[in-house]
């Protein structure tokens, strides 16, 4: 083999490692910059806070409360709205509620609906009955059950469970109900948007923060009277 042709064989081998050197460094700068990505995604994940709307509209103020009122008859009628009007703060579009028809002397059928406020349009997402000849999640027998919607919760629905005839008071803030494990009147409850029927009524907490402000609104209310 002459001198020529071995330089022309050391420098196509040279050029090959080369090429694969380069190759290898791009794919770990490419892996690299995966992982990077991955992590700072994660890590916006983590920080970001979740979706809360803890402000409950009276029916009487919202302006869709007639349409939805009306709407929602052709799938059950005599149905009425109770208080507790929710808006979806991921979909400001849509709102939450839920309506009572009575069935018979001893049983109410309750819905809770979603109404899209860029169609008129709704959806029943849930549906149960209560009697008064069953307790209901703790609350006492022989009673007639109230269901309110009170807030969005990050994917949830935030529903208070009360004894109709239970009045607790013209300066109690509702996100304090609920709480005291002794109380046979009230349950705070909740179920999750994405699957109503898979997670229906499970019990809820509200936030310690949300809570306090709430009872700081009420004692503020208690001592204006």
């Amino acid at each position: 083999m002459t001198t020529q042709k071995r330089g022309e064989i050391y420098a196509l081998i040279f050029v090959g490692l080369v090429l694969v050197a380069a190759g290898i460094s791009i794919f770990v700068t490419d892996k690299a910059a995966e992982k990077q990505a991955a992590t700072e995604e994660a890590e916006a994940l983590s920080n970001t806070e979740p979706a809360q709307n803890f402000t409950m509209i009276l029916p009487s103020d919202w302006k869709y409360y007639k349409n939805a009122g009306e709407d929602i008859q052709d799938l059950m009628p005599n149905q009425s709205i109770q208080f507790g009007v929710i808006q979806d703060p991921t979909e400001p579009s849509r709102y939450y509620f839920i309506a009572d028809a009575q069935s018979d002397e001893t049983t109410t059928a309750h819905n809770v609906y979603t109404y899209d406020t860029t169609n008129y349009t709704f959806e029943r997402i849930y549906r149960f009955s209560t009697s008064i000849d069953k307790d209901f999640d703790g609350i006492r027998s022989g009673a007639f059950i109230n269901f309110h919607a009170l807030a969005y919760d990050d994917g949830k629905l935030v529903i208070l469970a009360e004894d109709a005839d239970d009045s607790p008071g013209p300066c109690t803030e509702v996100l304090t109900l609920g709480r005291d494990s002794t109380d046979r009147a009230r349950e705070m409850l909740s179920i999750a948007l994405s699957d109503p029927y898979h997670e229906a009524m499970q019990p809820y907490v509200v936030p310690d923060n949300v809570y306090q402000e709430a009872l700081e609104r009420q004692s503020a209310c208690v001592d204006n009277m």
